[in-house]
């Protein structure tokens, strides 16, 4: 009987593995930077009416895009750049966030606002 072994090979270079570490660690501390602030916002709401139930529908608003857009993101990357994607996700969240921080606005444009950031 006669063993084979074979040396692994790997088509990824170190330099797309840096490349790939780049993007995941700014992918993963904006999503950590999303979901602070979504949950700052919820507490502000809580902190300005005193109520829990308003405090519950923030983070459920906050929430439910991920919960409905998951299975369709994932096609969406395959089917465009996902750099573009990521970009264009990210700036429009930063934008809803300096809206937030600069507007003084009502309670409803708040969840709104949630909402939309984190789709």
């Amino acid at each position: 009987m006669t063993t084979i072994t074979t040396s692994p090979t790997s088509t990824e270079t170190p330099r797309d593995m840096k490349t790939f570490f780049t993007i995941w660690i700014g992918q993963l501390i904006s999503m950590l930077g999303s979901g602070l602030t979504q949950f700052a916002l919820a507490v502000w709401i809580y902190d300005q009416t005193r109520q829990a139930t308003p405090f519950a529908i923030a983070i459920l608003l906050g929430s439910l895009p991920r919960i409905f857009l998951l299975p369709f993101a994932g096609s969406v990357a395959d089917r465009y750049n996902r750099r573009i994607i990521m970009i264009l996700a990210d700036s429009l969240n930063a934008v809803l966030t300096l809206i937030i921080f600069y507007c003084s606005i009502q309670m409803a444009c708040n969840y709104g606002i949630s909402t939309l950031s984190l789709w």
